[in-house]
């Protein structure tokens, strides 16, 4: 898993590069491996061989942590649909005694195949806040009730959509969270 800070100047964006063809005798002759994954011949197939912090059939997920008070991040391959086969993890942890706000302002995913997992804490095994699977076009706020929230993604191997947009933020108060989000710019399809 990587650890880490993260800058928040970008959209959290994985990879942005396509997958046209993979020549089947060769395949890693057009190396189809995300982030800078190598990739490794195997008969009629490939493996890649992924870096630290990504993973994934084409390394296209990654775990990400963020420990910054405030942040943003995307859905993999962002602005652009994600790719099937995805588990990624988002891990927000802020300072001990502060809270999360979590909000998406779109969600569209495939519905009842494709998830959106929300987790109250560091494990898939803490209080789930969130499970959700189809599309919301306006804001959602979810409230953790300790310093850490854990996101999780994931998608079966068929029809793929967008997450356009999570947004966090650590609150003492509540009051500043919920004026910053009247004033967030929508985030057109």
């Amino acid at each position: 898993m990587f650890t880490g800070q993260t800058s928040f100047d970008q959209p959290f964006i994985i990879s942005s590069s396509h997958l046209l063809e993979v020549n089947t005798d060769a395949p890693c002759d057009v190396n189809p491996c995300y982030n800078n994954g190598v990739c490794r011949n195997k008969v009629n197939d490939y493996r890649c061989i992924c870096p630290e912090g990504y993973y994934g059939y084409h390394c296209e997920c990654g775990s990400r942590v963020f420990t910054s008070s405030t942040g943003s991040f995307s859905s993999p391959n962002y602005p652009h649909p994600y790719t099937n086969n995805l588990y990624c993890t988002y891990l927000i942890r802020v300072q001990s005694g502060q809270r999360i706000n979590l909000a998406f302002t779109s969600i569209i995913t495939e519905d009842k195949y494709d998830y959106l997992q929300v987790f109250d804490g560091s494990r898939v095994s803490d209080r789930r806040l969130l499970n959700f699977s189809g599309s919301i076009d306006n804001a959602s706020i979810i409230q953790s009730t300790g310093n850490v929230i854990l996101v999780l993604f994931t998608t079966d191997g068929s029809i793929t959509e967008r997450i356009h947009c999570y947004l966090y933020l650590a609150f003492m108060r509540e009051i500043n969270f919920y004026m910053k989000l009247a004033n967030l710019t929508r985030v057109k399809q």
